[in-house]
C-alpha cells in the first residue's frame, strides 16, 4: 500500500470518527484551518512548513487531544469543514517529502486515531 493512499485513508477514517460534541468538532476543525494556514504560509520552503507545523502540534497537542477524545455528535458543516481541511493539509505538504513532515503526519495520525480509538 502506498504512502500517500495511507494517509489520504488516515484522513478519510478521521473524518468518520468525528461523530462528535459540536463544541470539539470545532476546536478540531479551527485546528486544521489553522494547520492548512502555516502549511500554505511556508508551501516555498518545505524545512520551514515541517517545523512551523511540528511546533504548531505540540503547542496545541493537549487540546487537540482532548477536543478529539470529547468529539461524540459533530454537525454535518463542521464534519465537512474538518474532512476539507484534513485533505485540504495533505494536498498542500504532499510535496514536501522529508523527514520532519513525515514525523508531523504520524504525530497527527496519532493524536487523531489514538484519542478516538479510546474514547
Amino acid at each position: 500500500m502506498n504512502k500517500s493512499f495511507c494517509i489520504n485513508l488516515i484522513f478519510a477514517i478521521m473524518s468518520l470518527l468525528f461523530c462528535g460534541c459540536h463544541s470539539s468538532s470545532k476546536v478540531i476543525a479551527e485546528h486544521f484551518d489553522n494547520l492548512n494556514e502555516i502549511a500554505e504560509k511556508n508551501s516555498a520552503n518545505c524545512e520551514q512548513m515541517a517545523s512551523a507545523l511540528n511546533q504548531y502540534l505540540s503547542v496545541n497537542e493537549v487540546t487537540f487531544r482532548k477536543a478529539v477524545a470529547d468529539v461524540s455528535n459533530a454537525e454535518p458543516d463542521e464534519a465537512q469543514r474538518i474532512f476539507s481541511a484534513s485533505l485540504k493539509l495533505h494536498e498542500a505538504s504532499k510535496a514536501c517529502q522529508n523527514s520532519e513532515i513525515e514525523e508531523f503526519k504520524a504525530k497527527l495520525s496519532d493524536i487523531v486515531l489514538q484519542e478516538a480509538v479510546n474514547d
